[in-house]
């Protein structure tokens, strides 16, 4: 037999992509609108496509699209400091008709000492079988304004990853 052609092996992620906080920010934030952008540092970072296809961000409502339908892995990872014995919340919200959002994931971590730090990670499934209506927001809560989401422009600590694991369902 003749190995495989590549064209003909079916699979294979088509669309990923990162995008994370840019900047810190201490309390509440529902969605985190402002200061979110692609990764491009560190050098390496790498997705798929190359060019185009995608995601984006609502610079209003802080409401992420998808560049095409199919069944999308979502993440969400926090990266948090505070002052004072609190708790950070976290979610993932969505839509499927472009206006409702509900809690898709919710996770919280007590940063249990003074000048404490605490991270946290959530994902779901998420199936996007119209690009105009299924959208997802990232929010950030806390117990009291002296939590701190961390961010920065060279190195993920507040960061959202958009896997296309396959076709809708």
């Amino acid at each position: 037999g003749s190995a495989a052609s590549w064209a003909t092996v079916a699979g294979g992620l088509t669309h990923v992509s990162q995008w994370s906080l840019t900047a810190d920010f201490t309390g509440d934030a529902t969605p985190i609108i402002t200061n979110v952008d692609v990764v491009d540092a560190p050098a390496g970072y790498g997705k798929l496509p190359a060019s185009g296809g995608v995601m984006t961000k609502d610079g209003t409502t802080g409401a992420f699209s998808f560049p095409v339908t199919g069944t999308w892995l979502v993440q969400f990872n926090v990266y948090q400091t505070n002052a004072n014995y609190k708790d950070g919340r976290f979610y993932i919200t969505t839509t499927t008709d472009d206006g409702t959002y509900a809690t898709a994931a919710f996770g919280a971590h007590m940063m249990a000492q003074s000048a404490g730090s605490g991270t946290g990670s959530l994902s779901i499934l998420f199936n996007v079988d119209n690009t105009s209506n299924c959208k997802c927001k990232f929010n950030v809560t806390q117990e009291g304004a002296t939590v701190t989401t961390r961010g920065d422009t060279d190195v993920n600590e507040t960061y959202m990853t958009f896997m296309r694991l396959g076709d809708s369902t």
